[in-house]
């Protein structure tokens, strides 16, 4: 290279900025991390399944309040009084009163409300498990293309990598011919003006590596507190093919059984029909049986600790007759309820239908753009060298070199990207399909 013009010192001085990047390939972390590993990762500490997991236990909480409405219930109370003795009827003799007691109800007839609510929360709370799963399988998918995103920039360094290499032998070549006469210092000029600017997209490249990385944690729920510059961790693997075949009869017949939306949403109507029993519930009496035993001041004495004791038994009926249109108005906010969540079912499975169509067009598609550039990387490290042994004979000039060194680079690009986007769009078609979180919903 020329350092001695202005252009060469210039270059120099980009080469040695940009060898003090960060080696990410070999930067130290606290592990290494695989698609196995990020999965289990993401299934740990991903927040959305974290909040997921949460709603269960939320829901949980509901049907054990509505279990407590058909068991018996007990309950101690008591009260100490004083009042003014002006208040005191004629012959009372005392101004202070206390009583202490415990009682036990339980519902004997609640016009179905009680048994309905129970059964509603039972089935909410397996619906939220199946929202669960949902979630599961939302996470899979965004850690599988955020691994992949990882695999497929740092392959693209390494492309560029191999671009600037060709262009440096190209600038080392043309020097050599320069130093022996054989060429003008335009040619130098050029090399040196195409290795600037194939430096652009390496730097560019290191950069979405970096960016890679940070989403991949975020994805994960991978916190590092480190304040160096090197990826927080360190992702091993590369892009692979995985050789599958597509059946988009059987690949919608396994979303209509796998997914769990459809079944969450079939759990939330079942449950929004007890709902609604429960709410027309209201319109029917109400039969409760009680019994307790208590302690009272006795009024006849004196004394203010003086006391009786005695058992009581019994049962309430309570009928509303009349309460204003409310029950009514519950009534028809849980038959429209209800009828959401029908269309919202309906709704789900002609969206997941769609969704499992295009996954599986996507998936074709990109399986096409794989094995079709599978032989152009070949065809162009072969272009490249056809058009360095014409240039050494005369027969070519060195734009074409340049021009073939450059519809390499883009086949190598063109390469890495179609298997990023077959790998992609398998986990797509899968996701579709409910495949990922099959065993993951077990955790």
């Amino acid at each position: 290279m020329n350092t001695h013009s202005p252009f060469g010192a210039a270059l120099l001085a980009a080469a040695l900025a940009l060898s003090a990047l960060p080696a990410f390939a070999q930067s130290e972390s606290r592990g290494s991390f695989d698609l196995a590993r990020c999965l289990d990762t993401a299934l740990d500490q991903n927040y959305d399944i974290q909040k997921a997991r949460e709603r269960v236990r939320q829901q949980h909480g509901a049907r054990v309040e509505a279990r407590g409405r058909a068991i018996p219930n007990v309950q101690i109370g008591g009260q100490y009084q004083e009042q003014d003795s002006a208040l005191n009827q004629p012959g009372m003799t005392r101004d202070n009163f206390w009583n202490l007691g415990a009682e036990i109800t339980q519902s004997l007839y609640s016009g179905g409300q009680n048994m309905a609510t129970l059964k509603a929360q039972q089935l909410a709370e397996e619906a939220a498990r199946f929202d669960l799963q949902a979630t599961i399988n939302n996470v899979l998918l965004q850690v599988h293309e955020s691994y992949y995103t990882v695999l497929l920039t740092r392959s693209q360094i390494r492309v560029q990598e191999q671009n600037i290499e060709l262009l440096q032998e190209e600038l080392q070549s043309a020097q050599n011919k320069l130093d022996a006469g054989a060429v003008s210092p335009f040619n130098v000029l050029r090399a040196e003006v195409a290795l600037a600017n194939g430096r652009t997209p390496l730097i560019r490249a290191k950069n979405n590596y970096r960016i890679a990385i940070e989403e991949l944690a975020r994805v994960l729920g991978y916190t590092d507190d480190s304040a160096g510059q090197d990826p927080s961790l360190q992702v091993v693997g590369e892009l692979e093919f995985e050789s599958y075949t597509a059946d988009l009869s059987r690949e919608r017949e396994g979303a209509f059984a796998k997914r769990a939306e459809l079944k969450s949403l079939a759990l939330q109507r079942q449950s929004q029909e007890r709902a609604l029993r429960a709410a027309r519930g209201s319109y029917q009496p109400n039969l409760t049986a009680f019994a307790g035993y208590g302690f009272q001041s006795d009024s006849l004495s004196e004394e203010r600790w003086d006391e009786v004791d005695g058992w009581m038994a019994g049962v309430r009926l309570g009928w509303s007759v009349f309460d204003g249109m409310q029950t009514r108005g519950r009534t028809l906010q849980a038959a429209s309820a209800l009828e959401q969540l029908r269309l919202a079912e309906e709704e789900a499975k002609l969206g997941i239908d769609v969704e499992v169509r295009r996954a599986n067009s996507s998936f074709i598609e990109a399986q096409e753009l794989y094995h079709a550039t599978r032989k152009v990387v070949e065809q162009a490290e072969e272009s490249v060298r056809l058009a360095r042994s014409r240039f050494d004979v005369g027969a070519a000039t060195q734009l074409d070199v340049l021009q073939t060194q450059q519809a390499l680079t883009d086949a190598r690009d063109n390469e890495v990207q179609a298997l990023y986007s077959y790998n992609s769009a398998l986990t797509r078609l899968r996701k579709a399909t409910g495949a990922l979180a099959e065993t993951a919903a077990t955790r």
